[in-house]
């Protein structure tokens, strides 16, 4: 387990994943916020990805919701499967994801939604007809986004690629941290908030509570809290809101 410094008061805490957490942690104290990030998410792959892939065929739509997702099917996916995507309309859930995109899977025009979220994708998928259709995602997927494409898709294919799970080991210092008053918490996802102890409610309270996304928002309001969202749920969106309360 790693080991962290005791937080003082006036630094604000991000949980979420490793990846995304260093992010915001760093864009933060680039902005003169102190900001350490705790890792408190981690994802868990699929140990059989190339078969999830593999019954992929000819595609219209292909969405993206995540870089990690990306990555993966950069990784494990066929050349039919890549090829496919390619020659699809492609959606990505925000501006990372799609350089991502482009990056690793040589698709050039990535379509990103005003909204970095899902309800931000279904606005802009209501816009054409969706056909035969792939989302890539991890398996805590938004419900809203996959009720929609169930109903809307000629063919919906939903690889199992990964799964995102608390990780209880640094709770006892981002505990010490809260009850310290720290300035605030960022939950950059509601998995960083899943093992949230109920003893820990009343001290967040006190202190500014941020949500990276609306589903985000919905879990922490959910059990009482006072909850702000960014304009646009991205890791610049977070360094200006924070920074207007900092």
């Amino acid at each position: 387990m790693r080991n962290f410094p005791t937080e003082a008061a006036g630094v604000w805490l991000v949980l979420g994943s490793d990846v995304t957490g260093r992010r915001l942690a760093l864009a933060l104290r680039k902005r003169g916020i102190s900001a350490r990030s705790y890792p408190v998410v981690v994802r868990s792959l699929n140990g059989d990805i190339g078969r999830a892939l593999s019954s992929i065929g000819m595609l219209d739509t292909s969405i993206f919701t995540s870089q990690k997702a990306v990555e993966l099917v950069s990784l494990y996916a066929s050349g039919g499967v890549r090829k496919a995507i390619r020659r699809s309309v492609c959606f990505a859930i925000g501006p990372a994801t799609a350089h991502t995109v482009r990056k690793k899977l040589g698709k050039r025009v990535v379509r990103v939604p005003r909204e970095f979220t899902s309800g931000g994708l279904i606005s802009l998928l209501m816009e054409r007809k969706i056909g035969r259709c792939a989302l890539f995602s991890s398996e805590k997927r938004s419900d809203e986004l996959l009720r929609f494409l169930r109903r809307h898709s000629v063919k919906l294919h939903v690889p199992v690629l990964y799964d995102l799970r608390f990780e209880p080991s640094l709770i006892p210092q981002v505990a010490t941290a809260i009850k310290r008053r720290c300035k605030g918490v960022v939950f950059t996802c509601s998995t960083a908030f899943e093992g949230i102890p109920d003893d820990l409610l009343t001290d967040l309270e006190k202190i500014n509570v941020v949500a990276m996304g609306t589903r985000t928002a919905v879990a922490l309001r959910r059990k009482g809290l006072t909850v702000t969202v960014p304009a646009k749920s991205s890791v610049q969106g977070l360094v200006s809101l924070v920074g207007s309360i900092a």
